[in-house]
């Protein structure tokens, strides 16, 4: 349990009079015989959710003490202090605490005991047993039982020696130590607070330092995901399950010595998103307990320093990692910026600078993710509002981004994020890197959920700044200016995955940027979570899914460049002009204030009649000419119809204002524009000069005919022959990206040639991921099949589920377009090609050696052994995941299955601890992803497994192997939907295995496959 917020005060439950306290405290049951047994106690009023019990007992030690072992555990997390002073903390109940305090107790005397504990999801029982030998043989036990006193709320100072528990009631007794429904403790444990990564061992460039200003006690503070600034330089840190702290950094240099952690005693916590702005606390996240996600302002209503107010300015429809994130601040300072993930619904607008003419567009049928991710979730997700400081009036600002975590704004107020992709995707023709994101005004960045993401390249969709490659993204901030080139206003971008935060340096590219991501720094294991910058300072958490935080500062600067000439200057200085003019222009088009012609029809002489004409026509910069069509998207359609038909002088006009007219005629019709609109459009599309083209404009120009298609209505038999006939000489071209946008257009418009040509293509290509391209375009092709090409796609097809490598959904989307092309077999065909329709196993491995049982692994076991590359054996530790069918389910360096996470950075991401959680309690902690889900029925059937498909009127789920069978549910009969608690990943995989074969096998996940 991560705890809450603690409230000022104590509980009074059955009071005991201040005059029998002493007596209580220092009463000596009688003798106790070693074999004696703890009780479980507990807070005399039963059980409850989320409860949390203070214990405290008095132990008298006498003279001649030689040893005190103390023993104890609570469900499901216990910290110990003997008078005064933190002994031990367990967050694992059913591994008992094991400890040697002779020194502890060495004075004689009366000692003060004192437990915290706390439940989650249940009553807080807790068991103690002080075990004491003396030199003259003597022993005696001290055990917990209803002497023990307890109180649901305490004082600060309440573990003191001198501490009067007035209030304090007698706990209650349950059972002895052994009873249901705890039964006896699996392990010991030290007790010992787990550690973040050494700052030593983080590798910065040269003139940069480390500091670890505070090693976060995962029992008590949780596991921080976001963290802002204070005006006067303190910071806020969230747990990503639990509450709000607000840290007080040590000096600089002092490291961990001098920093102040304070909960906050606020009804809001689980941030992802945390900001401090005009006098209040902006908190993304949820109210303790409720659930209910939403944007919150946290303020001080009293005026004595300490926010104890808690607003929800706005409820946001999503939760989780795919849920809302970041708040930021706008560079005019009077308004604030939201990202949200595409789990996350858009919530009601007052306006919106995207023009409201989304749609999926897709021009094949969509393939849903087999495994269900983002199933059903419509444009446009993925979104950044922009909203007034009390939350009233929402502005979609930008969309069409997977999951960005984070924003931040430069010195010249443009707006930036670092993207996700979804990494079951690897492998797919429409997997894109992570990838860094200019965002601006109005744009769609083309995340549709499943197969269904457009290209960059495509004139609707707004390419990337950098493409970074696999990574979890996590916080973004802009670098300090006086850290010195390259490192000064670089953005800074976090990789939870893979424990780095690379530097960006961007360079004006138009009206926009490009870039190149350098590595900044690194560490194993660095899940970083978040960063801010303080004046000088980065200062950036570790953490999320409850692993072991730590929260990092990063100083200094880098070493003095070698100076430069004034021509350089002069030229950057005349480079930095032209940006700034385009980045205006840009700005003109996207805002249409500054500029009163802009959107005002000039003339109508069938001319130039408003002033966005000429970016479209001959601007060359992506950003500029995309700002341009937006601006026409939003004037009325009557004032440019004509001109774009008629004088569209250049093929990039015709192409982008073909994509206009499509998209705003489906949205907003008009009898009298609209008759014959498409058959105008398709017709002038066919006297586009191809040959001048390259290939920007030509995938244009092949997304514009889709367009008219997917919006006005598809072409006749006849529109289609033209287009085809048109495109025959062109296919194919030589270039991957343009052949298969040609081959998805000709496929759509049942091109006799397409099956032949991309077959050819199929075979030839060199990689996999334009070869399920083709695998998937042909599925749905009807004209050009015979049947030796019938057998040669079926083949491949089922050579590729067998062969392909990639992410997790990679197969079962293979499979997914053999059922789709099966669809086109007729009766005859599918008894044919019926070898080809089933699937080929794997080549065959050795078998596992038989193994006995040998120990129940708990993490607690093994959690103090040294697993680094030189004092385990590697090579037999990989061998053994392979022998212990991890490598079945889960991808490690290249290799492996596609069911579960890629562990191939695990070692960057998870300390011993956290990787033994996850191999030995896999379900402890179980990602968004990878959490089946549990269908209540109105007749109490239970169903479990992925959704794969919900429509307003159903629910397709698909259970757990073995069954692994397809449900189609109507959602009148639906009671209950919620996460399944368990993970696939089966408890006890390495029971037989010895220890060395354990801890061998955990070092080689560690070290990664390259070590």
């Amino acid at each position: 349990m991560l705890p809450g917020p603690r409230a000022s005060g104590y509980a009074l439950g059955m009071p005991i009079p201040a005059a029998l306290l002493a007596s209580l405290l220092l009463a000596v049951p009688a003798p106790a015989q070693d074999d004696a047994l703890p009780q479980w106690i507990w807070l005399p009023d039963g059980a409850a959710s989320d409860q949390d019990a203070y214990f405290v007992r008095d132990v008298e030690v006498g003279a001649g003490l030689a040893r005190a072992t103390l023993e104890a555990s609570c469900d499901n997390s216990i910290e110990l202090f003997v008078d005064g002073e933190q002994v031990a903390v367990n967050g694992q109940w059913e591994t008992c605490l094991r400890i040697d305090v002779t020194q502890r107790f060495a004075r004689e005397g009366a000692h003060r005991v004192a437990i915290e504990g706390w439940n989650e999801s249940g009553p807080a029982g807790m068991w103690f047993k002080l075990s004491l030998e003396y030199e003259d043989g003597a022993t005696r036990a001290e055990l917990s039982d209803a002497s023990w006193l307890v109180a649901s709320e305490v004082p600060e100072g309440w573990t003191a020696r001198d501490f009067a528990p007035e209030g304090f009631a007698r706990a209650a007794e349950l059972g002895a130590l052994g009873c249901s429904p705890w039964g006896l403790p699996f392990g010991t444990t030290d007790g010992k607070p787990p550690r973040a990564l050494d700052a030593a061992e983080i590798e910065v460039p040269a003139g940069f330092s480390v500091e670890l200003v505070h090693n976060v006690p995962q029992t008590t503070e949780g596991s921080w995901v976001s963290l802002c600034a204070l005006p006067d330089g303190r910071l806020i840190a969230s747990d990503q399950y639990g509450g709000l702290f607000r840290v007080t950094p040590s000096a600089i240099g002092d490291g961990e010595a001098g920093t102040r952690v304070e909960a906050l005693d606020v009804a809001v916590g689980e941030a992802q998103g945390l900001l401090w702005a005009f006098d209040a606390l902006y908190v993304v996240g949820g109210t303790s307990g409720s659930g209910e996600a939403g944007l919150y302002r946290v303020t001080d209503s009293d005026g004595d320093g300490e926010l104890d107010r808690v607003e929800l300015l706005r409820a946001l429809d999503g939760w989780g990692e795919h849920g809302p994130h970041a708040v930021v601040l706008a560079p005019d300072g009077a308004s604030l910026f939201v990202v949200a993930g595409n789990h996350t619904t858009l919530p009601e607008i007052s306006s919106s600078r995207v023009p409201e003419l989304w749609a999926e567009d897709q021009l094949l049928p969509r393939l849903d993710d087999p495994r269900g991710h983002a199933v059903g979730k419509l444009a446009p997700a993925g979104w950044v509002c922009r909203t007034d400081p009390d939350g009233k009036a929402w502005e979609l600002y930008a969309c069409g981004m997977r999951n960005a975590y984070d924003l931040a704004f430069n010195a010249d107020g443009e707006l930036f994020t670092f993207d996700s992709d979804m990494e079951w995707d690897v492998g797919l023709p429409w997997y894109r890197p992570t990838r860094v994101l200019h965002l601006v005004p109005g744009a769609d960045y083309g995340w549709r959920a499943g197969s269904g993401k457009w290209p960059a390249s495509y004139p609707d969709s707004w390419p990337a700044v950098v493409d970074v490659g696999l990574a979890s993204p996590t916080g973004v901030v802009f670098a300090p200016e006086s850290w010195g080139a390259p490192w000064s206003d670089a953005l800074l971008i976090a990789d939870w995955a893979y424990g780095k935060v690379h530097a960006v340096r961007l360079e004006p590219q138009g009206a926009s940027y490009g870039g190149e991501a350098l590595e900044f720094l690194a560490g194993k294991p660095l899940p970083v979570t978040d960063l801010v910058v303080v004046g000088d300072a980065l200062y950036f958490t570790t953490g999320g899914r409850r692993v072991q935080s730590g929260l990092y500062r990063v100083t200094g600067a880098a070493p003095s460049a070698a100076p430069r000439s004034g021509l350089d200057e002069r030229l950057e200085a005349m480079d930095d002009f032209e940006a700034q003019m385009a980045r205006g222009e840009r700005h003109r088009l996207e805002s249409g204030d500054s500029d009163p012609g802009l959107r005002t029809i000039r003339s109508a002489s069938g001319k130039r009649s408003f002033d966005t004409w000429p970016y479209l026509e001959v601007a060359d910069d992506p950003f500029t000419v995309r700002a341009a069509r937006t601006a026409l998207e939003e004037l009325p359609r009557a004032s440019w119809q004509a001109d774009a038909l008629e004088h569209a002088a250049t093929s990039q006009a015709r192409i982008h204002t073909t994509v206009a007219l499509a998209r705003v005629a489906s949205k907003h019709p008009d009898a009298t524009l609209d008759a014959g609109l498409a058959a105008k459009l398709r017709e002038r599309w066919l006297g586009i000069d191809f040959v001048t083209l390259g290939s920007p404009d030509w995938i244009g120009a092949l997304r514009a005919y889709a367009l008219v298609s997917l919006r006005l209505g598809p072409p006749d038999a006849a529109e289609r022959a033209a287009a085809s006939a048109r495109l025959e000489p062109w296919f194919p071209r030589g270039d991957d990206a343009l052949d298969r946008e040609l081959c998805r257009l000709l496929v759509h418009l049942d091109a006799p040639y397409v099956v032949e040509r991309s077959l050819m293509l199929l075979d030839a290509a060199e990689t996999q991921e334009p070869r399920i391209h083709y695998l998937y375009c042909l599925a749905y092709a009807h004209a050009g099949w015979t049947p030796e090409r019938r057998e040669a796609y079926f083949r491949t097809l089922q050579l590729a589920i067998r062969d392909f490598t990639g992410g997790a959904s990679l197969t079962q989307y293979l499979q997914k377009i053999r059922d789709e092309a099966a669809k086109q077999l007729s009766a005859e065909e599918r008894v044919r090609l019926s070898p080809y329709l089933v699937e080929l196993e794997k080549p065959a491995t050795p078998p596992s050696r038989l193994r006995s049982f040998v120990k129940a692994w708990k993490p607690s076991d093994l959690v103090a052994a040294d697993v680094t590359p030189a004092a385990r054996d590697l090579e037999r530790g990989r061998a053994l995941m392979d022998e212990a069918t991890c490598l079945s389910c889960h991808r490690f360096g290249g290799a492996g299955g596609n069911t579960g996470p890629d562990l191939t950075g695990a070692g960057n991401r998870f300390a011993l601890k956290d990787a033994l959680d996850a191999v030995l309690t896999p379900s402890a902690q179980i990602s968004d992803q990878y959490q089946d889900t549990e269908l209540v029925t109105t007749d109490d059937e239970l169903l479990v497994g992925r959704i794969e498909g919900e429509e307003a009127d159903r629910v397709l789920l698909r259970t757990l192997p073995p069954q692994d069978e397809l449900w189609e549910v109507p959602r009148a009969e639906i009671a209950t939907l919620r996460p399944h608690p368990l993970s696939r990943m089966p408890q006890g995989l390495l029971d037989t295995y010895d220890e060395s074969e354990v801890l061998d096998l955990v070092a080689a996940l560690l070290a990664g496959p390259g070590e």
